[in-house]
């Protein structure tokens, strides 16, 4: 889609830590849960700006993906303390896309 664009992709942000299985629970939410947010802008990206490039946000169209990642995380039995460090690495994961969105946001300006 930069390609397409002729856009350079931004620097790399600094990740989050996701070196446990509850952080990466975490994580995955957040990643597989922004497809479900990727459709609805594809959508509305298509009726407004048919010609855009949206190849991003169509990543895993068509696959039930998020219905696998669900069935997935019902089966999984977290202690209280991994449920709280599975919600803090969802926090920093959408931090993460956010401090990247704000770099990428001033790169353009």
């Amino acid at each position: 889609d930069l390609a397409a664009v002729a856009a350079a992709p931004p620097e790399p942000v600094a990740s989050p830590d996701l070196h446990t299985r509850a952080q990466l629970m975490g994580a995955l939410y957040v990643l597989e849960g922004s497809r479900l947010g990727g459709a609805y802008l594809r959508r509305r990206l298509a009726q407004s700006q048919p010609d855009a490039p949206a190849a991003y946000l169509a990543h895993g169209a068509g696959e039930p993906l998020w219905r696998t990642f669900v069935e997935w995380l019902g089966a999984q039995t977290p202690s209280p303390a991994e449920e709280a460090t599975a919600i803090a690495a969802a926090d920093a994961t959408f931090a993460t896309f956010e401090s990247g969105f704000r770099q990428a946001a001033r790169e353009a300006a």
